[in-house]
């Protein structure tokens, strides 16, 4: 099985096929350790997208934010680019902040900080910085109407809400798309493979999740749009890069314990200090040299026991490195690999998998795929600039009109079973069902002498028709509809109860108890949806 890789082309190199075409589509990869942007020109007679990167933030731009409560100020993203340098101050740096956009607040130095905002200023720096390097580019200034923005598919609707809500204030008004991440990477490939891919297994091992989904064509591709797919199955776990580093981490640590010198481990291995901020930084930089060599040593900064600086040699081999993050990498494999199961795709060898994301530069993950995949065809694990497939996907997607590419979740009613007395969610409609889907069903009352019925509705994940997941499950996002009965009512008193998804993602719910009471009916978009603790 080869690898497929294109190390020597450069896409960027295209954004100056034309120095005087106006750019009219953005794509934003705001990722979880750094962020990237690309552009895409209406001019061109093909679509063409670059990745944006100056020569102080190659590699896409620093997702940070640091208060210094020492200058009382805040600095973002490029201008945290010193990150091993702002190792001294990790109580004011802010990372990830993408992953923590379901929580209100961050405390920096003693001092609550909006989420939301901070992902808001890092966002509207991130297309000002980019902007401003265009037009030193082109020696004019590109305009923009469209900002295509990449997304996990396991964001529910409720942080796909938050994130959009954000994006449109740091866009000033600009449109917003959001596009599920694995469809960009596959745009991306097709684009500069010049390859329709049919069947593609998604592998992203980025920096603060490992998602994985099945890409199948959509049924309206065409000759002019040969490259739309659909998403089935989302899965993924929350590993991934970060998690590989405090995994090196703990190697260097262990090094150290191994050989002593003027170094205390236990000082550097105490989380959230400025030594162990400096010891998570080397750990990273030696986790991607591995990924190209057999063996790499590194000069570790921290203090020794009386707490004087000091500074020790150590050397970690590969096979060290994979042997710690194998059960982990395992995991990521057979995730993949439930996501062939459920779509009934296990035993096809013509499935093609797409690597991306920086931590798939790991060689164990070829051979995890391999060994665990067996009878895939020769040729089948792809890989193309993983780090900027997203960016240059949603660039791509940025000035083509195609087909919305949703990533359909399941969508549940809680009811109570016949007979049990317990309440349990039902899948009404499936996931990947194809839009618009309507679904009715027949419910009774249970209580006699009953005023009202409660109708709850859930977002689940990979849920399958007809199936069944307890109430404690996961933590589903719930919205509560009320039918008033015209009077009481006796106990098996019927509702028809009709369910419709439109393509736009609006959920439109009727109750109709066959003339007692006036029809309820509600709309509302997928994104209303909220957080319920009731049971």
């Amino acid at each position: 099985m080869t690898w497929k890789t294109d190390s020597n082309s450069h896409p960027e190199a295209s954004l100056f096929d034309d120095l005087f075409s106006l750019f009219y589509g953005y794509g934003l990869d705001f990722g979880t350790y750094r962020s990237m942007m690309a552009c895409k020109s209406t001019e061109e007679p093909f679509p063409l997208a670059a990745p944006y990167e100056t020569p102080s933030t190659r590699g896409g731009v620093p997702s940070l934010f640091w208060y210094s409560a020492r200058s009382n100020r805040e600095y973002l993203c490029e201008e945290v680019a010193d990150y091993n340098g702002l190792s001294d101050d990790p109580a004011g740096i802010c990372s990830s902040i993408k992953m923590k956009l379901d929580e209100p607040f961050v405390t920096l130095h003693g001092k609550q900080f909006s989420t939301a905002d901070i992902a808001e200023k890092e966002i509207r720096r991130i297309l000002s910085v980019s902007h401003q390097a265009l037009e030193k580019s082109l020696f004019s200034k590109p305009a923009y109407h469209k900002l295509v923005v990449g997304v996990p598919v396991r964001f529910g609707a409720a942080k796909r809400q938050t994130l959009l809500q954000i994006l449109e204030r740091a866009s000033d008004g600009k449109e917003i798309v959001l596009l599920p991440e694995p469809i960009a990477a596959a745009l991306t490939y097709s684009h500069y493979a010049r390859k329709t891919l049919e069947k593609v297994l998604v592998f992203d091992l980025g920096a603060g999740t490992f998602d994985t989904v099945l890409l199948v064509p959509n049924l309206h591709r065409t000759d002019k749009h040969p490259y739309e797919y659909k998403a089935l199955c989302p899965d993924g776990l929350t590993l991934a890069g970060d998690f590989f580093d405090s995994a090196m981490a703990e190697l260097i640590l262990d090094a150290l314990h191994a050989h002593p010198g003027n170094l205390d481990p236990d000082r550097l291995s105490v989380s959230g200090t400025a030594d162990h901020q400096k010891l998570l930084h080397t750990a990273r930089q030696i986790k991607e040299q591995l990924s190209s060599a057999e063996s790499c040593s590194a000069f570790i900064e921290g203090t020794d026991v009386s707490g004087r600086p000091g500074i020790q040699k150590v050397i970690i081999t590969r096979k060290d490195f994979e042997r710690k993050i194998f059960p982990a990498l395992q995991q990521c494999v057979d995730c993949a690999a439930r996501v062939l199961d459920r779509a009934g795709e296990s035993t096809n060898p013509q499935i093609e998998f797409l690597l991306t994301g920086g931590s798939s530069y790991i060689p164990l993950v070829r051979t995890l795929l391999e060994q665990k995949f067996p009878h895939l065809a020769k040729d089948h694990i792809l890989q193309r600039f993983p780090e900027q497939a997203v960016a240059l996907g949603c660039a791509l997607y940025a000035n083509r009109q195609l087909s919305d590419t949703p990533v359909a979740y399941a969508y549940a009613l809680r009811v109570r079973l016949p007979g049990s007395g317990q309440q349990k969610l039902k899948v009404q409609i499936p996931s990947n069902a194809p839009l618009p889907f309507q679904v009715s069903g027949t419910y009774t009352t249970h209580s006699a002498d009953q005023t009202s019925a409660r109708f709850a509705f859930f977002e689940v994940e990979n849920g399958a028709a007809n199936s069944y997941l307890e109430l404690d499950d996961g933590n589903p996002t719930s919205l509560v509809i009320q039918h008033h009965f015209s009077h009481p009512v006796p106990a098996g008193t019927q509702m028809l109860l009709t369910m419709t998804l439109t393509p736009n993602g609006t959920l439109m719910v009727v109750v109709d108890d066959h003339g007692i009471s006036p029809v309820t009916s509600h709309s509302m978009s997928l994104a209303d949806l909220r957080h319920s603790n009731d049971t």
